[in-house]
């Protein structure tokens, strides 16, 4: 091969990677980068973080203890959350209700803390025993505690399920 041509060989060769490492490094990558320019990241959505995650936490416990342990259990649980910290008041049947319920509330989503239950049994007090009166004696509740469900609540707890399913019972659903 004469040295002309052997110049004309490696100068081919050397356009050729030229080219390839153009095209590799850098028109294409310019162009694909102003592309994923345009893409807007998707933000996260933190369910935990909605405005009314403590009404979530209480239907997902109610809806629990309908599925799992049965819907006359609503009429003597009340359950509270507040900042994502969940009080129950009231009573079960026996202990292995009791015990299936707080198992049940250590499962829910977004809840926080330990289960406060100094006003939760494991089966029903007796008529106007402290803690809090917890269940109706022969006069209803002693107030300053309400009524809600079968069980008398105090003046600083609100009263949720156990009111709708005394409606519906009522109204035959």
């Amino acid at each position: 091969m004469t040295r002309k041509a052997m110049e004309k060989t490696v100068l081919c060769v050397g356009v050729l990677v030229w080219a390839v490492c153009m095209i590799g490094c850098g028109g294409e990558a310019n162009t694909n980068q102003k592309a994923n320019a345009n893409i807007v990241p998707t933000p996260t959505f933190d369910v935990c973080a909605q405005p009314d995650i403590d009404l979530v936490i209480m239907k997902d416990i109610y809806a629990k203890i309908d599925k799992e342990i049965g819907s006359s259990e609503k009429l003597h649980i009340n359950t509270m959350s507040i900042g994502r910290v969940v009080t129950l008041k009231g009573w079960t049947d026996n202990k292995d209700e009791y015990d299936a319920v707080l198992k049940l509330v250590d499962t829910v989503a977004c809840r926080t803390g330990t289960v406060t239950k100094g006003s939760f049994f494991d089966q029903m007090p007796q008529p106007n025993v402290p803690p809090d009166f917890v269940r109706p004696g022969s006069n209803g509740c002693i107030p300053p505690t309400t009524r809600c469900g079968e069980m008398c609540i105090g003046p600083n707890d609100t009263c949720y399920s156990a009111v709708d399913t005394m409606k519906q019972k009522e109204e035959g659903k």
